[in-house]
């Protein structure tokens, strides 16, 4: 244990190092390789000192393995959740359910083999008063890890009482796996990202009896993982549950989830396991969406070795290519054409902007697929708040006192994000340059409706005097 603690604090002092050299490209590859080397070489050490000490495999009654967290880092706070996030020492093994006894444990991350699960020093509603994104609390708050096989994860799903919005599904195979009575509602809020999503999460919350949770890694972790459709399904499925096992809690009869925007893509997954979970979609204009985007992520160190290394976009492009491929519209022949990809994925105005075509694309074919879902744009809910969000409190099905909108008033005039690193007052570029506008028309040029430069997409809520 004393050996994995100083390996921690070895390693936690070498990337402090690098961190405080220069910011410059060099500097953020030395960074990167020495995160990934340094956690490779702590796993391999772990296992081996697990394996002579008998504890690599648990008891077949206990499986849940519980680890100390020594030490945490991220290449960047907007990394997406993983178990290489901690530096951890194996405490004990418990059984499974121990997961459903501790109030302040939540899921973290999921794999096709393991699901993560982090007992947080405090409970949901306190780290969502402190911080912005519930990723980004559990990662500062996490004292322990409860890593669980990916099959005893799916079983102890089955022992959650299911929320009314998951049983009424009748095309999904699971609605008898549990035997518990339903309660409680959902709601999933999908983006585009950087677009008024998380201001719409808030208020949301305003709602009595509401919890909302603003981007939980567990659906992102998915994203990019290869497995089968069953596979995926199977997860989608039980990670939802786990999620929605906070409508257990006295104080909570509905759920809010906002999702990263490259969750859209599963929103349809989702429409087909539990067909009656609200889902909403946010969205607003493209050049203002991208300049938020550039000032909010443009100075990171990913973004930074990415777009300066050939030799990086080599090694990750095909997979980057791949995951853009399957994110845009398949029927314009453009944006499947390798030549284009491949001119997109080396810039990053054009990345943002195919990133932006990809996820209106998906919202738009749920649309034509008869998907239950609504869209918001961002400057309709800025013009007409209170109009809006009645609108789409009514679809719902929530009604809304005078004490209701007044809090919701309130939210507006706040900066949702001010809890984080990317809110408003984080300095950045102020204004697109004439090369960036360039590009970012060539790429939404191809498509009929967001070529424009203030689309609005079918079914948004309020686009009409009357509704």
């Amino acid at each position: 244990m004393a050996i994995y603690f100083v390996c921690g604090i070895v390693l936690t002092m070498a990337i402090g190092l690098v961190m405080s050299l220069t910011n410059t490209n060099i500097c953020n590859k030395i960074f990167i390789l020495l995160y990934f080397l340094f956690g490779s070489v702590f796993k391999t050490f772990q296992m081996l000192t697990w394996k002579c000490r008998g504890i690599s495999k648990p008891p077949p009654t206990q499986t849940a393995r519980v680890l100390r967290i020594r030490c945490r880092l991220k290449i960047s706070s907007i990394w997406v959740a993983k178990k290489i996030n901690f530096f951890a020492t194996h405490e004990s093994f418990e059984d499974p359910n121990v997961i459903l006894r501790l109030p302040t444990v939540s899921l973290y991350s999921v794999t096709k083999t393991e699901a993560i699960f982090v007992q947080c020093s405090k409970n949901d509603r306190e780290l969502t008063s402190i911080h912005s994104f519930y990723y980004q609390a559990q990662f500062l708050h996490a004292i322990k890890m409860i890593i669980l096989p990916i099959s005893e994860f799916h079983r102890v799903a089955k022992l959650i009482k299911e929320p009314k919005s998951l049983l009424k599904g009748k095309s999904t195979e699971h609605k008898e796996d549990s035997h518990m009575s339903p309660i409680g509602d959902i709601i999933f809020v999908y983006s585009i990202g950087r677009c008024g999503s998380t201001l719409l999460q808030q208020m949301l919350d305003v709602i009595p009896r509401t919890l909302s949770l603003s981007e939980p890694d567990s659906y992102t972790a998915l994203v990019g993982e290869k497995m089968s459709p069953k596979e995926r399904q199977n997860l989608l499925y039980s990670i939802t549950i786990f999620e929605c096992k906070r409508l257990l809690n006295k104080d909570v009869d509905r759920l809010v989830l906002k999702f990263r925007s490259q969750c859209t893509p599963i929103a349809k997954i989702i429409s087909q396991i539990f067909p009656d979970i609200h889902l909403i979609f946010m969205y607003r204009n493209p050049f203002p969406n991208i300049l938020s985007f550039k000032r909010a992520f443009g100075e990171s160190k990913m973004v930074k070795v990415y777009f300066s290394s050939p030799t990086f976009r080599k090694v990750m492009g095909g997979f980057i290519a791949q995951m853009f491929k399957d994110l845009s519209p398949k029927d314009i022949p453009m944006y499947q054409d390798h030549d284009f990809l491949n001119k997109v994925i080396s810039n990053f105005d054009a990345s943002l902007a195919l990133s932006y075509v990809g996820n209106c694309s998906k919202y738009i074919e749920l649309i034509q697929e008869k998907v239950p879902i609504i869209g918001v744009k961002y400057e309709i809910l800025l013009k007409e708040p209170r109009r809006v969000f009645a609108t789409l409190c009514r679809h719902i099905q929530v009604t809304l006192t005078k004490e209701d909108l007044q809090s919701m008033e309130k939210v507006m005039s706040q900066d949702s994000q001010s809890k984080s690193d990317i809110s408003r007052s984080v300095k950045g570029i102020t204004e697109l340059s004439v090369e960036s506008k360039k590009m970012i028309k060539y790429v939404l040029s191809f498509h009929p409706v967001l070529k424009h430069n203030e689309p609005v997409l079918q079914d948004t809520l309020c686009i009409n005097p009357r509704e």
